[in-house]
């Protein structure tokens, strides 16, 4: 720290220089000890360099005359200007000096309309601005690196009106995208993007929806889609009726025709359905069916019989025809012996002129045998001619006990 200077001109009322005044330096509102001491030269000048930091004031005697520069003095001045302006801390031990630059003409610096008690910004010390917006008058921002070797000269469009420009809010230490720079994007949603043409040349992408990017108009696909690439490899539509396959060398998809399938499904119900009647019921339909009278017709049905002194029987109903009865007897479509489940399989012949029974059924009734019935199955009724619309599984308890069937599923084979 400088020393602190202390200097003046003595003058008599006639304005001749005073020589030989003594002037003493003592601490603020003391008089002894002397801290420094002087006279005044031929010239009425006089000068005290003091090295250690404090409040002092200044005496001057000169013959019987004495004078004081106290330090609590305090003054109003229109105008002040000094060279170096000094401004001690409060604990009067360090000194802030202002001292202009070597300015080429006069400048004017101008204190900003305070609003309440604040503080000068200066360019090395860390400082944080508070609320209220700060407007820099110029087009160019610099930001100097580490090294204070470059400088980043952050500079503004040519805007026409005022702009926001918002910067997000960070959970973490993040880094500006700028345009050419190579940079790595992480949780990024682009809203409708215009991409340039070759921009995808170096991208993977799901190709998911629309709002992902994923849809690619077919007016701007050419060429056969290879099947490494999710295509068929296939150039033309192929045939009516035709499917596409691997070929014999399982190098390639082609187009194929399929064979007819000789096993349909028609239709089913697979709800189960319970009788405790002792009259013959419609207990359990399979309906919707389309079954041609040149198709043969397949049937599998479960049944069972809940513990009685009797049994369950079956029968059989193609639309609103009987073709076999219930009955009393071992003759019947299906027996089940009481408290046990079993299944059958009905298979019916063409519904042709001359063959309207041709039909046989084999079916199991828990025991553990499976019964191969040889006498005439459909006894009561001709098979319908028209097309089979309905399959129903007739029931009755004998006796006793309660009836169910359940899984019905009904099958018809190509004649073709």
């Amino acid at each position: 720290m400088a020393n602190i200077l202390f200097a003046g001109f003595l003058y008599s009322n006639a304005g001749v220089a005073i020589q030989s005044a003594v002037i003493d330096l003592y601490d603020r509102n003391t008089t002894t000890p002397s801290r420094a001491n002087t006279t005044s030269d031929a010239n009425g000048y006089w000068a005290i360099s003091h090295a250690t930091q404090g409040r002092f004031d200044v005496q001057i005697v000169s013959g019987t005359t004495t004078r004081r520069r106290k330090y609590d003095d305090s003054i109003q001045l229109e105008t002040l200007e000094v060279a170096v302006f000094r401004m001690r801390n409060p604990a009067d031990t360090f000194e802030y000096d202002i001292v202009p630059a070597a300015i080429t003409a006069s400048r004017q610096l101008n204190l900003p309309l305070l609003a309440a008690t604040d503080t000068i910004a200066v360019l090395a010390m860390a400082q944080t601005f508070l609320t209220g917006a700060k407007t820099f008058n110029d087009n160019i921002f610099a930001l100097r690196n580490p090294a204070d070797t470059f400088s980043y000269n952050i500079r503004t469009g040519a805007i026409t009106a005022a702009r926001d420009l918002t910067v997000p809010l960070l959970t973490a230490n993040d880094t500006l995208v700028v345009e050419t720079l190579a940079q790595t994007l992480a949780n990024k949603t682009l809203t409708t993007p215009t991409i340039a043409a070759t921009g995808f040349a170096n991208a993977t992408h799901a190709h998911a929806a629309a709002n992902s990017g994923g849809q690619v108009g077919l007016a701007d696909t050419t060429g056969t889609l290879a099947v490494a690439r999710g295509g068929t490899g296939l150039t033309a539509l192929g045939t009516a009726l035709q499917v596409v396959r691997t070929n014999a060398g399982a190098t390639a998809l082609e187009h194929a025709t399929l064979g007819v399938s000789t096993l349909i499904r028609e239709g089913g119900n697979t709800t189960e359905a319970t009788t405790t009647s002792t009259s013959e019921v419609d207990l359990l339909t399979a309906s919707s069916l389309t079954i041609a009278a040149t198709e043969p017709t397949l049937a599998i049905c479960n049944g069972r019989y809940a513990p009685g002194t009797g049994r369950g029987v079956f029968g059989l109903k193609l639309n609103a025809t009987i073709v076999r009865a219930v009955s009393n007897n071992a003759s019947a479509l299906w027996i089940t012996a009481s408290g046990t489940s079993g299944a059958v399989v009905i298979m019916l012949g063409a519904r042709v002129a001359s063959y309207l029974r041709a039909g046989c059924r084999v079916y199991q009734t828990g025991a553990g045998t499976l019964f191969s019935i040889n006498d005439i199955f459909l006894e009561n009724a001709d098979m319908p001619t028209a097309e089979v619309t309905s399959f129903i599984m007739t029931a009755v308890n004998i006796t006793d006990g309660t009836t169910g069937a359940d899984e019905l599923q009904v099958y018809s084979l190509a004649a073709s």
